[in-house]
């Protein structure tokens, strides 16, 4: 295994996940104090958007050049299905924490717990070299 380019692919997915995160952050907290959505539901809308942006930079950007053996809606689909596998993982953290922490750092540790779940499964699983 190659541990620069494993450690370079870390930096970028999560690089992308900031981005993302931000994109994800944005939608949420917009639909929950501006449209007065539900946290769940705004949690998935909110995801919907940034999986979309975050398959398109990590197949360009993150993981260019390796291949997943998939058409590109097969291989959009398992990113997607990891991404949910993902959604879900943050969405038990964000119930189990919200309780006892400020939504603020819920929400923040859920994305931790996603990111972690996201970049084993797409690095080893979807476009492993």
């Amino acid at each position: 295994m190659d541990v620069r380019l494993l450690s370079r692919q870390i930096i970028k997915f999560g690089a992308t996940g900031l981005l993302n995160t931000g994109v994800d952050f944005l939608v949420f907290f917009s639909l929950i104090y501006v449209a007065h959505i539900h946290y769940i539901f705004a949690n998935f809308l909110a995801f919907l958007v940034a999986v979309t942006v975050s398959y398109a930079i990590n197949k360009n950007w993150t993981f260019a050049g390796q291949s997943s053996n998939h058409n590109l809606i097969n291989e959009w689909i398992r990113f997607t299905v990891i991404s949910v596998g993902g959604f879900l993982v943050a969405t038990g953290v964000l119930l189990l924490s919200e309780p006892i922490l400020s939504l603020v750092f819920a929400k923040i540790l859920a994305t931790g717990a996603s990111f972690v779940w996201n970049f084993t499964l797409v690095r080893f699983h979807l476009w492993k070299k």
